[in-house]
């Protein structure tokens, strides 16, 4: 039997020629880009994300197999991540100077992953506007290179 799908997907073929004049793949992120999904049979833009289920902008319902980049742990809208998101936001983001939070992770990474260690020439924290690399991990606007820097791929 043959199952016809009454899905609409005429808002985000909208939306992504509109981003496409001014965005490459209309996309940031070359893993959320058209050319990974069949035109015209699935969705390309996603309105809202809660736990496993996201939303697309013509209103369809999806379990999130693709995972998104980051929310394969714990689902999209988890309320102690986002708890502590906006606590943190009402302190400031990206703030000008190091912060107690930032050695706290440090320490936290550091006890949790044995391997990794600190030095002036291979840092474990790196600014994302630091020549990033496909192996670096962001992590709250920061870039974890803990693995590299074990091994001294990042000299500077």
């Amino acid at each position: 039997m043959t199952e016809t799908s009454t899905q609409s997907f005429a808002k985000s073929q909208a939306l992504f020629e509109r981003a496409s004049k001014t965005v490459p793949m209309a996309t940031q992120t070359f893993s959320k880009s058209a050319l990974s999904f069949p035109m015209g049979a699935a969705p390309l833009f996603v309105e809202r994300g809660d736990g496993a289920q996201v939303w697309d902008v013509d209103g369809n319902q999806y379990v999130d197999f693709v995972l998104g980049l980051l929310p394969v742990v714990l689902g999209y809208r988890d309320p102690e991540v986002d708890n502590a998101i906006r606590t943190q936001l009402d302190k400031g983001i990206t703030l000008s100077l190091a912060t107690e939070l930032e050695a706290e992770l440090a320490e936290r990474l550091v006890r949790l992953i044995p391997c990794a260690e600190l030095s002036r020439r291979h840092t474990l924290f790196r600014s994302s506007r630091s020549r990033p690399t496909t192996s670096d991990t962001p992590i709250c606007g920061l870039t974890l290179a803990a693995s590299s820097a074990h091994i001294g791929g990042h000299e500077e």
